[in-house]
């Protein structure tokens, strides 16, 4: 993602999504931009289900 740094929890998965679409309509990579999209959303459903499993072992 370009413009902000990663890692920033402020921003919601749909603010998220719309600044890539922005960035994708200014010419940015679509194929790159689709990737960091669904990487994301892929990295934070694994955080959520290992957080999930994780509280069932306690």
């Amino acid at each position: 993602m370009t413009d902000r740094p990663d890692g920033d929890d402020d921003e919601t998965q749909e603010q998220r999504a719309l600044r890539q679409i922005r960035a994708m309509a200014e010419g940015a990579d679509i194929t790159q931009s689709a990737s960091d999209l669904s990487n994301d959303f892929t990295d934070r459903i694994t955080a959520r289900i290992a957080a999930w499993f994780s509280r069932g072992k306690r």
